[in-house]
């Protein structure tokens, strides 16, 4: 991936997608300056492209900068109107820290998550978030009851269902999603060390 990014900036060095997915392989390869570097030189290339502040906000995140991580996210969500995750992220990086910001951002994404459930009721990105949020405003009970009846085996959205339980205090049903997204490759990690329910 590292290869194939460096590529498309040489061929396009003023596309911002370009750079961010350079820092994005960066960061993975834990070339933290280079990776800084390229997201924020992405950032100045397309100031309101979702997946860059995505990508940038990760960054920041996986560095331990959790204010300016949520910043990202929440600017991700305004740039787009039905996006939830960005709202979601910040969220859940607030959530244990900065408690009116997580609840402000878990309402404006639950609000997003239940439109888009009414377009399309078996949307399960859409149920995932739902589930995950309502257990950050603390409606566990709803929460739980939402995450029994979503299969998440397998998936990446799993990691939702870790951080809800979690939440919960069902913490042997939070490391058992865990070990499963393990199980199935899963290596993002830096969710981990910044959400405060699993440290």
């Amino acid at each position: 991936a590292l290869r194939e990014a460096h590529r498309a900036v040489e061929l396009r060095p003023a596309l911002g997608l370009a750079n961010s997915a350079l820092g994005y392989a960066q960061a993975l390869y834990s070339h933290w300056n280079a990776a800084e570097l390229s997201h924020s030189r992405a950032v100045r290339l397309g100031p309101d492209d979702p997946m860059i502040l995505h990508n940038a906000g990760w960054y920041l995140m996986s560095r331990g900068k959790i204010g300016a991580a949520v910043s990202y996210f929440e600017k991700m969500s305004e740039r787009e109107a039905l996006n939830i995750k960005g709202y979601a992220d910040a969220a859940q990086l607030c959530h244990g820290r900065l408690q009116d910001r997580a609840e402000r951002n878990a309402n404006l994404a639950l609000l997003r998550a239940r439109k888009r459930l009414q377009e399309a009721p078996n949307d399960f990105r859409a149920k995932t978030a739902a589930a995950s949020l309502q257990a950050i405003l603390g409606d566990h009970a709803a929460a739980y009851s939402a995450l029994e009846r979503i299969d998440v085996q397998g998936s990446p959205q799993a990691i939702y269902h870790a951080k809800a339980m979690a939440y919960i205090g069902e913490h042997d049903r939070a490391w058992r999603y865990l070990e499963d997204l393990f199980d199935h490759g899963w290596r993002d990690v830096f969710w981990l060390t910044s959400d405060p329910f699993f440290s």
